[in-house]
């Protein structure tokens, strides 16, 4: 059983392997990797090891390219990336496919970044790189639990916008992601965002309508904001969400956050993803009024050593 780097990979394979292998996410799967290279124009690529032809092993990437120079990152956008084994392969594979994404620079290629999906059950994961943090919160208890374990000021947001007429519903209508997308430039300009997610992105996401689901929150017909998230094995990411500014005072985001929670406990969902956030950031109190909890990751660079050493040279050392 050989290492190869493939650069073409039937995506029905990959979404049959994503399926059953342990640790994988939704990031990992055919509906990301297209997007990457169908929107952003990044080179895809799997570091795979085949046993009679059957993928034992895989870790995917995506190439990004500037002034002809390479780098490689699993994945981008700060995504969950990382190796996968397929059940009962033996744990080393891991090591070695990550040894070798890690190691294989030289040439046009002058960095890797790897970051290995959150681990709920380890706060603090051992091991190489920067420590990261998400926030997730544990469906497994049930909606009443999850909606007991809001704060008192969430639980009173969450009435205050049913009192106040906001309905929310799942879309999958274009038209309603192209209004939801003006609302989200509006933040994107608030924050300071050089590069807004395109709207061809999410257009491209909301295709799926089994992994991804977009949701809306109206009052009296009127958009006040939306949440595109991805459910992959049980497991939920809010990814892109967003509320009109001068709806603050209906809670839509609160809404927004219950009706997915309820959704999620309904349908047997193990675990929501509200995405990273620092202690000072005041999302993360935000995050953390819904009962979700800090869950660290593994992020890990290298440059290669033209690099390393200009580093050393700026720094002195």
């Amino acid at each position: 059983m050989g290492l190869a780097l493939e650069r073409e990979l039937d995506w029905e394979e990959l979404d049959r392997f994503a399926a059953t292998a342990p640790g994988a996410t939704f990031y990992h799967g055919a509906t990301w990797l297209r997007g990457l290279a169908e929107v952003y124009g990044h080179r895809p690529g799997w570091l795979t090891m085949r046993e009679g032809g059957a993928l034992r092993a895989l870790l995917p990437f995506a190439e990004t390219r500037r002034w002809g120079l390479v780098h490689r990152q699993s994945l981008p956008f700060g995504t969950y990336g990382g190796p996968l084994l397929a059940p009962g392969a033996p744990p080393a594979l891991a090591d070695d496919l990550a040894a070798a994404f890690l190691g294989d620079l030289g040439g046009r290629v002058l960095g890797a970044t790897l970051v290995a999906p959150p681990d709920a059950g380890r706060p603090d994961p051992p091991g190489p790189g920067a420590l990261l943090v998400t926030q997730i919160l544990d469906l497994a208890p049930g909606w009443e639990a999850v909606r007991a374990g809001f704060s008192q000021a969430k639980r009173r947001q969450a009435r205050k916008a049913v009192r106040a007429g906001v309905v929310v519903t799942r879309s999958t209508d274009a038209a309603d992601l192209r209004e939801y997308y003006a609302i989200y430039l509006e933040h994107a300009r608030d924050w300071g965002l050089a590069r807004p997610t395109p709207l061809a992105h999410l257009e491209q996401l909301l295709a799926d309508t089994v992994r991804v689901r977009f949701w809306t929150a109206r009052r009296e017909g009127e958009l006040l904001g939306g949440h595109l998230n991805f459910h992959f094995r049980g497991r939920i990411v809010a990814w892109n969400g967003t509320t009109r500014k001068t709806a603050r005072e209906l809670a839509p985001s609160v809404a927004l956050y219950a009706a997915n929670l309820e959704q999620a406990c309904a349908e047997g969902a193990r675990s929501f993803n509200f995405g990273g956030s620092t202690g000072k950031d005041p999302l993360f109190a935000f995050k953390a009024e819904f009962g979700a909890r800090p869950v660290g990751y593994r992020q890990r660079r290298r440059r290669a050593a033209v690099l390393a050493l200009a580093g050393r040279l700026r720094g002195g050392g």
